[in-house]
């Protein structure tokens, strides 16, 4: 936290590389709790490891893609407004995707990225999928509307680095709710469609 504090941009370093990170140890652990074979922890530890970085680029390309689409979204340019709803949509059917790096098996370091993009696709476009990506995607949406507002705040009252302490309060508070919920619905979404293979 201290690195991040005196290096400049530290909030966004902060968001690139430690969150990530966070929201990987939180989907580890929490796929090895509902899985039905015991995981021990050194190898839920171990999985964190194998696949923090990936999670990491993933998170960096997701956050552009959905800055960019809501960005231009908000234009007045006709053809602005058809991209950004363009890369919203993109966003909400790759919302699964560090979720995917984090806990499927069978990839490598080289397969695991475009894996996880295909794959959280292949899930969010599912018709009993797709409204619980939309309201992931709804709730982060809220989550960012949120630390936008409480820096104002804090800026009104003159707190130093307002915008970085907003995200460190309000990520705390969200972040391990937010990917535990990611997860167990990128579980469930699995779940059924194992067995629809099945029948």
């Amino acid at each position: 936290m201290a690195l991040v504090w005196r290096l400049p941009q530290g909030a966004e370093l902060g968001q690139a590389i430690v969150l990530p990170i966070l929201t990987t140890i939180v989907y580890a652990f929490v796929w090895a709790d509902a899985s039905d074979t015991p995981v021990s922890p050194s190898a839920v530890w171990e999985r964190c490891l194998e696949r923090s970085w990936a999670v990491i680029v993933i998170d960096f390309v997701y956050t552009f893609v959905a800055s960019l689409g809501l960005g231009y979204a908000l234009s007045a340019d006709p053809i602005g407004v058809v991209t950004g709803i363009v890369g919203i949509v993109l966003s909400i059917v790759l919302v699964f995707a560090d979720a995917s790096a984090t806990v499927d098996d069978d990839v490598n370091a080289w397969s695991v990225i475009p894996h996880a993009f295909v794959r959280s696709a292949s899930m969010a476009w599912r018709a009993a999928i797709f409204p619980r990506a939309l309201t992931i995607f709804a709730i982060e949406l809220l989550v960012l509307a949120a630390q936008s507002a409480l820096a104002i705040g804090l800026e009104r009252v003159h707190v130093p680095q307002a915008v970085f302490w907003s995200e460190v309060l309000l990520n705390t508070l969200t972040l391990p709710p937010l990917s535990a919920l990611i997860v167990l619905v990128y579980r469930d979404a699995t779940v059924q469609k194992g067995a629809d293979v099945a029948h």
